[in-house]
């Protein structure tokens, strides 16, 4: 069953009440302090963007430099590791398009080792009306791609459960473990991979896996994290929502910088069989719908520390969230947001465990251990409660305080009714105070300049992923003729036909190319960087933060729609 409600899941709405409340009341009654907390914030805001702007620009060359090493050792006809576990790929699914699914089980189809070493984990909910036909038609097409073909049907109304991703895989990973030990495969030999319906894993993935496992000093205390990456219909969604995707990439590829090997998966991930057996597999209350961040959370108290994370530098290409119609998909890029920031009960989970004494005694004494958890729980905290308070904070601070105290901290009005001298400050406190406020409102400004820059360095690398990894080609001048058959051959040796002609959302075309590389001209994605931090950051994780607090398990879990009928195999 679920815990019950305690102090620790208040954190997080109460960050969101104070921030809101702050902005009204401060200005009117408590102004000099309010002025001077908004300095603080906005100048810990910029340090904290500041270490992601040098983490980024560290993590990225990680990224670029995996792949051409990859790249010159094929190109010698060498591998990049030998394939020595069998893979098992998790495919939680609800309600997805049969034409999605069949890409991404038809990729990891393509990989070399598919038929020796990967076992398909279709997770199927029984709920859905169609899970059973779709299930048969995967099979069918594709099972002797695969050592094995495994397939799952979750069952709806498991007491103690919540619907997600979560409960899905626990289901689907316990039943294969049972249905693989039968066999004789030792769990030891298992490496569950979970992903999003809509992951495209290159080879070169599993390769990196296969090598960062074999140097690991106990790979079964592992949880392997891949950078995100969204190419599959960038180009056929609204620019606010690649915006927000792209910075959703770069703030988890930051993460994976970060020291101490203590960071978080978001959607991919691997771990070996027996880690998750150790630690009881995925839990399955509403508590935990951020499945991946949770997993990770989990695998680190219940080992008390041991659990580390390894960056794998290779991109899982993702699809955008999509609809038909631009305002139909912003609010579905709105619900898919929302859905992430219920993962806010993680900083309660995170909390209430760090403050619990660890089983072991020896683990009391230990200041390693303490600090681990010190930073965990920063690490958890700094995911959930910037976004619920930054843009209340950075967007409207300033602007309320000026509208409802104007011309406060000005001193040519200090001996006014709206004047500084009304709140008892001498003329040379007031002129400390206007310089205070004039910091403030400096910081305001330039505390989100170094996400610009990572914006700027993510052009230079999204465009280095999709011309060395995915083999995306720029469209030829129009002069250029056109070979409908041409192929090429991309990072994982499959065939990838080249696509028309067509200029990227040109006026004359109705279906955008997604087989195209991004271009320079779509830094213009990031004007509506605004737009989409309040209503895909700011807005859905302050209603998701209330919601998860009174509403809890009765929470509807819904799927955000996507579409990638418009891309290459």
């Amino acid at each position: 069953m679920p815990p019950e409600k305690d102090v620790f899941d208040l954190v997080i709405p109460s960050a969101i009440a104070i921030s809101i409340v702050s902005i009204v009341i401060g200005p009117v009654f408590f102004p000099l302090f309010h002025s001077a907390f908004l300095l603080v914030y906005f100048s810990a805001f910029f340090l904290l963007s500041c270490s992601h702007m040098f983490k980024f620009s560290l993590a990225f060359p990680r990224v670029l430099d995996t792949i051409a090493r990859a790249n010159d050792i094929e190109s010698k006809g060498l591998v990049v590791a030998e394939i020595a576990h069998l893979h098992l790929f998790v495919l939680p699914n609800y309600c997805e398009p049969l034409p999605l699914l069949r890409k991404t089980v038809s990729r990891l189809g393509s990989h070399r080792a598919a038929k020796t070493n990967y076992v398909i984990v279709l997770a199927m909910e029984e709920r859905e009306l169609e899970s059973v036909e779709k299930a048969k038609a995967l099979r069918e097409e594709f099972e002797d791609s695969f050592k094995d073909f495994i397939i799952t049907f979750h069952p709806p109304n498991i007491p103690g459960e919540s619907a997600g991703k979560g409960s899905n895989v626990n289901y689907a990973v316990r039943t294969a473990s049972g249905v693989l030990s039968r066999k004789g495969i030792p769990m030891k030999q298992m490496m569950v991979t979970v992903s999003d319906a809509d992951s495209g894993i290159p080879e070169l993935y599993i390769s990196c896996l296969e090598r960062a496992a074999a140097d690991a000093v106990d790979p079964y205390s592992v949880v392997y994290c891949p950078p995100i990456f969204f190419s599959r219909n960038a180009f056929s969604v609204p620019a606010p929502v690649r915006a927000t995707d792209i910075m959703w990439s770069i703030m988890h590829l930051q993460n994976l910088a970060n020291p101490r090997g203590l960071m978080f998966a978001a959607s991919n991930y691997s771990l070996s069989m027996v880690l998750a057996d150790k630690v009881g597999y995925w839990d399955t209350d509403f508590a935990s719908i951020g499945e991946d961040m949770h997993m990770g959370l989990k695998c680190f108290f219940k080992t008390e520390g041991a659990m580390r994370m390894i960056p794998i530098y290779v991109p899982i290409n993702q699809a955008n969230v999509q609809t038909t119609g631009w305002f139909d998909n912003i609010k579905a890029r709105y619900v898919q947001a929302k859905r992430h920031y219920f993962g806010v009960a993680d900083t309660a989970y995170a909390l209430r465990n760090a403050a619990r004494a660890p089983s072991n005694p020896q683990n009391s004494f230990n200041l390693s251990f303490l600090l681990d958890r010190i930073q965990i729980c920063w690490l958890t905290l700094e995911a959930h409660i910037v976004p619920t308070t930054a843009g209340w904070l950075m967007m409207a601070g300033v602007p309320l305080f000026e509208f409802l105290r104007p011309g406060l901290f000005d001193v040519a009005n200090y001996g006014t009714e709206g004047g500084l001298s009304a709140l008892g400050v001498s003329l040379a406190t007031a002129k400390l105070w206007s310089n205070i406020w004039f910091a403030a409102k400096l910081m305001s400004t330039i505390a989100s300049s170094p996400l610009l820059i990572n914006a700027f360095m993510y052009e230079y690398y999204h465009r280095q992923i999709e011309r060395d990894l995915l083999k995306k080609e720029a469209a030829p001048p129009a002069h250029a003729p056109h070979h409908h058959h041409h192929h090429s051959n991309n990072q994982n040796g499959t065939p990838r036909r080249m696509a028309s002609n067509v200029k990227l959302n040109s006026p004359a075309s109705h279906v955008a190319d997604n087989n195209r590389p991004r271009e320079w001209r779509y830094l213009t994605d990031f004007l509506w960087l605004g737009f989409s931090a309040l209503f895909f950051m700011t807005l859905p994780s302050t209603e998701a933060a209330v919601r998860s607090l009174v509403r809890g398990s009765k929470e509807k879990y819904v799927v955000a729609q996507k579409m990638v009928e418009n891309e290459d195999d």
